[in-house]
């Protein structure tokens, strides 16, 4: 049983039997599900264009719009939600074709309460896996770069895009402190000091105390952070702490405004798990950066060193220079001697 694992999950329920999807409804909302009604391939559109479903339960054979004709309308509005095709008159060959349409599983009417179920969990455990998957193949991808400005920017980007946020942010420990943003999109200044001000308290947390959250206005808040929510811009936030269990060295967030669907207990475990790898990404980083400082200051030694040793070995040439000049100048003084010698004998000899 679903047991609610993925309370909060959004499912859409399409069949023109009404008593059909009273009877599906009742199995799955008291197990924490969030259900949508529709009764014609048509109206499931319309559901579909004003809400986001993780998965549907569809109906093969409908009037107007059958279940196969509705599958190609629901792809083109969302291309990754799960499908459950349910008929009364299945036959190999239509499984096939809804399969091929893009319906993940075929399931034959009178339907059961346990298989129903047990298929609904296991498509959820299947999409929860593939976006762990794509986070790790991004993410990987976006922590590959050491140059710390720029994977800030990529991070941000991807956390915007992936998580559908109105708002998201990076904030960094400062060596006086305190914490600043690094990166964000669309940040205003209310989002900016709610940022800051759940940076601090969580960093005096124990360590053994949760540092992640999920922030929605108008519902109960954490007494850690009672009068706080009221400040921020946003209708669902998560705030996810970066570093070890005594260190916080930073913070996550992602931010909706009211016109979109509130963030779940999965997309907080999803932004967890970033957070982990971010954590020693930047830890990494920070001792490239230390490791590249020193380098380039045994560059600079070096060359100075280089300065040195040509300055010294041009004081050398000077000093044989000096040298060979004096030699050269004994050289020539000598036989000059010899000449003013002669002439002074003959001059001598004249006066005689």
């Amino acid at each position: 049983m679903a047991s609610y694992k993925y309370e909060g999950k959004k499912i859409l329920v399409i069949d023109d039997d009404k008593e059909m999807v009273e009877f599906v409804s009742s199995i799955l909302e008291p197990r924490g599900y969030v259900v949508f009604k529709a009764y014609s391939g048509g109206e499931s559109i319309e559901v579909l264009l004003k809400e986001k479903a993780n998965l549907i339960i569809l109906d093969l054979k409908m009037p107007l719009m059958n279940g196969l004709e509705t599958i190609d309308r629901i792809k083109t509005i969302s291309p990754d939600v799960e499908i459950i095709m349910v008929s009364g008159e299945g036959t190999v060959s239509t499984a096939v074709e809804a399969m091929k349409k893009g319906a993940a599983d075929f399931l034959q009417k009178p339907v059961k309460v346990e298989e129903l179920l047990s298929l609904i969990e296991k498509r959820l455990d299947m999409q929860q896996i593939q976006s762990l998957v794509s986070l790790y193949e991004t993410s990987q991808q976006i922590f590959s770069e050491l140059n710390i400005t720029y994977m800030l920017e990529s991070i941000i980007g991807y956390l915007t895009s992936i998580f559908k946020a109105d708002e998201s942010a990076i904030f960094l420990r400062n060596c006086e402190g305190q914490y600043s943003m690094e990166s964000g999109r669309n940040m205003n200044k209310s989002s900016v000091s709610f940022c800051g001000e759940i940076a601090q308290k969580i960093s005096k947390f124990s360590p053994s105390k949760p540092k992640s959250f999920i922030f929605h206005q108008g519902m109960p808040s954490y007494p850690e952070f009672s009068g706080l929510q009221s400040k921020a811009g946003f209708d669902s936030a998560i705030v996810v702490a970066l570093g070890e269990a005594e260190t916080v060295s930073g913070l996550l967030y992602i931010g909706r405004s009211e016109n979109k669907n509130r963030f779940t207990a999965a997309e907080l475990k999803n932004l967890s798990y970033l957070s982990v790898q971010m954590t020693h990404i930047l830890r990494s980083s920070t001792l490239y950066s230390e490791l590249e400082q020193k380098i380039t200051g045994l560059k600079n030694a070096q060359h100075e060193i280089s300065d040195v040793r040509s300055a010294l070995q041009e004081k050398e040439k000077f000093a044989k220079l000096g040298v060979m000049a004096t030699e050269l100048a004994h050289e020539i003084n000598n036989p000059l001697s010899a000449v003013v010698g002669y002439v002074d004998l003959i001059l001598q000899e004249s006066d005689i």
